[in-house]
């Protein structure tokens, strides 16, 4: 077997790491001359470079193609190398074939890496050792070094999904499914059947998700009876999040204090994060949000009389229900900066009166506190725009509001 890996991503990035280290030859594909990227996979000695606009040459060189997330299926040389009869596989793919631990997978457009979080920690507490990777933190590749794991808890985005053949979850899990990613896909239908796949090869184990798939293996997430007054999580969502580790719990029969985890589990920053208290009005941090579904869950999960919603980021697409923001009108304000915020404006523009900036640093010289209970930034859009990454944004706020009134 030749291997091919496209793109540089972290999960290429992790393929390519373990390729080397067979002492067997393959290529590196990339966008651009190889002058202009070759230095950052130097020490990969076994690897050949290629620019994307030569990979036509070595298709006769190659049995499998390990393409990044960020590589759409529609580039006419992906379709070309299907064509030749190049088998397509994601990294998520090649992981599993080699790697022997049991695996625990989670996808969804919103949930999903707090879902692995969770189950990362409660498995643990249950005395399992855990790899936690995929789409959160490591690549699934990064498994591979060590294999001394009881479980891999796996976040699969839909790109990843893309391209499996033989992924095999014992336990399969969907958070839920709402439009995202339109940029990427012909409809949401197409989106919704590649999420699915997350199951196509899970015949025996167990199917956990929000929606009713008529499959016989597969559970709807029912509500649990606890106490959620305590927890850190917050929302309808989370206790949602909290019962799929339940459930998961209960299918491989661990037994840990469930009670005594919700209280203590802490989500990873900018999720609805509460940061501070100025004159009354409380901010919180929800710049995880790229979408309207994580919008409402944060809007549905704070506590307010007057809240003012910051919203903004680059513009992915214009399939937005804006709508779904009408029923917040008595009690919401609404400011937006950056790329869409135009788009907002005139989206909302017979609900809401929208005020728009060109970045954050204009938006919050215009917040006056006296006339909140709350400062909600859940931002509904990438952050492309303006910043690296959510997270570079989320710090960005985070900035703000600590020098707000100084």
């Amino acid at each position: 077997m030749t291997y091919a890996v496209f793109g540089l991503g972290v999960s290429a990035l992790s393929a390519i790491e373990y390729l080397n280290n067979q002492d067997e030859s393959f290529f590196i594909v990339n966008q651009g001359e190889v002058t202009t990227w070759s230095e950052q996979v130097a020490e990969f000695k076994n690897g050949i470079c290629v620019a994307q606009n030569d990979f036509e040459s070595i298709f006769n060189q190659i049995n499998s193609i390990i393409i990044s997330p960020g590589i759409d299926n529609r580039l006419p040389i992906v379709k070309k190398a299907k064509q030749q009869g190049i088998k397509i596989i994601s990294e998520i793919e090649f992981a599993f074939s080699l790697s022997k631990t049991p695996v625990i997978a989670v996808t969804g457009t919103n949930g999903k890496t707090t879902v692995c979080e969770m189950l990362n920690e409660a498995l643990a507490r249950a005395g399992k050792k855990v790899f936690l990777g995929g789409n959160i933190g490591h690549a699934y590749t990064e498994i591979l070094k060590n294999e001394n794991y009881d479980y891999a808890v796996i976040e699969v985005s839909s790109f990843q999904l893309e391209n499996i053949h033989t992924f095999k979850p014992m336990i399969s899990i969907i958070t839920n499914i709402t439009p995202s990613h339109m940029e990427r896909y012909y409809s949401f239908e197409d989106y919704y059947h590649t999420k699915e796949r997350i199951f196509e090869n899970n015949n025996d184990g167990l199917i956990l998700s929000s929606i009713d798939f008529r499959k016989d293996n597969s559970k709807l997430i029912e509500d649990i009876d606890f106490n959620f007054k305590e927890t850190k999580a917050l929302g309808i969502h989370n206790e949602q999040n909290f019962s799929i580790v339940y459930e998961v719990l209960q299918n491989l029969k661990l037994e840990i204090d469930f009670q005594k985890f919700i209280n203590e589990f802490v989500p990873s920053p900018y999720r609805i994060e509460f940061k501070r208290v100025i004159n009354g009005c409380a901010f919180y941090n929800d710049g995880k949000s790229t979408n309207m579904d994580s919008t409402l869950a944060a809007l549905k999960s704070v506590n307010y009389k007057k809240c003012l919603l910051i919203l903004g980021g680059k513009i992915r697409d214009k399939s937005i229900d804006f709508d779904l923001l009408k029923p917040f009108a008595g009690g919401v304000e609404i400011k937006a900066f950056g790329d869409a915020a135009q788009y907002i404006a005139e989206s909302l523009r017979n609900t809401y009166e929208v005020e728009i900036f060109e970045n954050l640093e204009s938006l919050f010289k215009t917040i006056d506190v006296k006339h909140q209970d709350v400062v909600l930034f859940s931002p509904c859009f990438p952050s492309f725009d303006l910043y690296k990454n959510y997270i570079k944004r989320a710090e960005h706020f985070n900035a703000l509001v600590c020098s707000f009134g100084a």
